[in-house]
């Protein structure tokens, strides 16, 4: 890695603004959260409160595996280490969504009050969020794509790698000598956001190679832009409010 230095200071300065001292990481056992998992414990062990949470979807035959090596990992860095299984299903909406949904429960579920969730996702992420939402039809709102910190319930989400391209954590990952978890489901194309990863990004980069940076500094316009327009809102309503007063 070209700077290893400043890719750590990058990332500890996001932390700076946070008042919690309290945060649950989600781990899936994939490259992305095993970087932020080992980003934790380099930095963070004796400063805060960390704890870890997987979710078995049970979706494929290695899934208890994974469970298990997300496990090991965790008991290996000290974290506490908490474990939930599901079983999502296509409700009308698809498999992808549901279990999604049944995911973020299992977060709500487990997450203690003030406590910070921490979500490993980052600019490929961003960049395939962006694209299945405009396929889909969006406006505005959903050209933020993922948020980088976000509310669930009464905790926050927070997804310090957002800022990162996939390629800078695999060469994290490849200096510091991480193991990880590959999931082949990644390789069936019968799932949209598969479908967009597989098949349609890399057909992009071919001819736009910065265009996952381009999609970033899109979802930070159209985040600003949508916050601009909630003020605008919020004053014509205070308006109207004031007037009805009278």
């Amino acid at each position: 890695m070209k700077d290893l230095q400043k890719f750590e200071e990058d990332f500890l300065n996001q932390f700076v603004p946070y008042d919690t001292d309290s945060f649950c990481l989600a781990l899936s056992g994939g490259l992305d959260s095993i970087v932020l998992l080992h980003l934790l414990h380099n930095h963070f062990k004796d400063k805060f409160s960390i704890r870890v949470i997987h979710v078995n979807h049970n979706l494929n035959t290695n899934s208890d595996a994974w469970s298990k090596f997300c496990k090991k990992e965790c008991f290996k860095y000290g974290f506490e280490f908490l474990s939930k299984s599901i079983n999502p299903k296509n409700m009308g909406f698809g498999l992808e969504a549901n279990a999604r949904k049944k995911r973020y429960q299992a977060f709500r579920q487990f997450l203690n009050p003030g406590e910070c969730l921490l979500t490993a996702h980052h600019k490929a992420d961003q960049l395939e969020t962006i694209l299945f939402r405009i396929f889909r039809g969006t406006g505005i709102d959903g050209l933020k794509g993922i948020m980088r910190k976000d509310q669930l319930g009464q905790n926050t989400i927070f997804r310090p790698l957002l800022n990162y391209s996939q390629a800078e954590l695999n060469e994290y990952a490849k200096v510091q000598k991480l193991a990880w978890v590959n999931d082949d489901s990644n390789n069936d194309l019968s799932f949209d956001r598969n479908y967009i990863r597989k098949s349609i990004i890399p057909v992009i980069k071919k001819r736009w190679g910065s265009v996952e940076e381009s999609v970033y500094r899109l979802s930070l316009i159209a985040e600003e832009n949508q916050r601009i327009l909630n003020d605008l809102a919020t004053e014509d309503l205070n308006e109207v409010l004031d007037y009805d007063s009278v």
